[in-house]
């Protein structure tokens, strides 16, 4: 497999001090990471901790923004949920529902056999998004608001997503004390007519920003 190139994903705040969720595979191979807050202009990502055997890692910046609060239970199939962010690096949004639970494997740049939950695409927006890439690391809300996993892979061919399973979040976040979780960004509900303003909103807050992984170009011998 060829070496990682630049690209772009999701994250978003757990505190309001600076620590952030995202994928591992969004973070990893990086020379530098950057969170966007305006064109040309972003958060230099200090500090990078990768889950061992997860789709996850924890970003530290030295500003924050207001947090988005983790779910206590797991959905129960037939749920809805929404995960929010930058897919193909613009702003976009998915609803969803849970299917249940499954494993992921990767054999890539590491190997990875994890629990994660699978969503059936209910809609996007925008509803022309061809691709789901860049969402990756994005969270995946429940009704409440509160997030009940990250957005790690997609399957346009079968309309499914699938987000790391909580467990994997509280094992990430328990090796780090000072990252755990703050009180919460969204106060009200979320629905299939209101998530694509609550993405909006957490876009334009930065509690949810793009991720621009830098990755400076190998030198060819002569």
């Amino acid at each position: 497999m060829g070496s990682k190139g630049s690209s772009t994903g999701t994250a978003f705040a757990i505190t309001d001090d600076g620590w952030w969720l995202t994928a591992r595979h969004v973070a990893h191979g990086c020379d530098a990471i950057w969170l966007q807050t305006a064109p040309r202009k972003g958060w230099r990502v200090a500090e990078v901790h990768l889950h061992p055997n997860a789709d996850l890692a924890l970003l530290r910046t030295r500003t924050g923004r207001a947090p988005l609060s983790l779910a206590h239970g797991t959905p129960a199939r037939g749920e809805d949920g929404f995960s929010l962010g930058y897919p193909q690096g613009r702003p976009g949004d998915v609803h969803a529902r849970v299917l249940g639970q499954a494993r992921l494997k990767s054999v890539g740049r590491y190997r990875i056999n994890e629990p994660v939950l699978a969503w059936a695409e209910v809609s996007r927006r925008p509803g022309d998004l061809p691709a789901l890439g860049g969402l990756s690391g994005g969270p995946m809300l429940d009704d409440q608001g509160r997030v009940v996993g990250v957005l790690v892979a997609s399957s346009k061919r079968r309309g499914r997503v699938m987000t790391t399973a909580q467990a994997s979040i509280h094992e990430l976040l328990a090796q780090y004390p000072e990252a755990q979780a703050t009180a919460g960004a969204v106060p009200r509900p979320i629905d299939g007519n209101s998530f694509t303003a609550t993405g909006k909103t957490l876009r334009r807050d930065l509690t949810i920003a793009k991720v621009l992984c830098k990755v400076r170009q190998a030198r060819r011998r002569p």
